[in-house]
């Protein structure tokens, strides 16, 4: 295996995100303030982390690790 350096421009128009959850029976709606991408299966990411365990994002509750996060790219984060 060759290792090297690349580089990728991601523009991402986030014109409002969030989640929500139940807490005592209402729904509340939590803010979502970064932006993060994973692998969508353990199994993916082993060229890259091998041996890494699975990871909590994705829809099922197992992904492979997050390969970005936004949280600390820019000064005053979480994202404006």
């Amino acid at each position: 295996m060759r290792a090297d350096r690349g580089s990728v421009r991601v523009d991402a128009i986030i014109d409002e995100s969030f989640s929500s959850t139940l807490c005592d029976g209402t729904r509340v709606r939590k803010e979502l303030n970064h932006v993060v991408f994973w692998f969508a299966d353990p199994a993916d990411d082993e060229d890259c982390v091998p041996g890494s365990g699975p990871g909590p994002f994705d829809g099922d509750g197992e992904s492979g690790v997050a390969a970005m996060s936004s949280k600390n790219f820019l000064p005053g984060a979480p994202l404006p």
